[in-house]
């Protein structure tokens, strides 16, 4: 599968109770959800948005 990401500024938001500006990935935070199976090949495209440079942090399986 082929996935596209985009990261931008969200608007300020309270989730802890503290006001603060937060960044979004597709509109939402936290990022969406990728599902795939063992053995499937993912190409992902990050369009950053945002006005400084960024990087993208995983969790899960390990990428190769």
């Amino acid at each position: 599968p082929c996935l596209f990401i985009r990261a931008d500024q969200g608007p300020n938001l309270h989730p802890d109770g503290f006001k603060r500006e937060v960044y979004l990935i597709n509109g939402q935070q936290p990022g969406p959800l990728i599902e795939v199976d063992e053995g499937d090949n993912v190409e992902i495209f990050v369009q950053n948005d945002l006005k400084v440079e960024t990087t993208m942090h995983w969790h899960g399986e390990p990428l190769v």
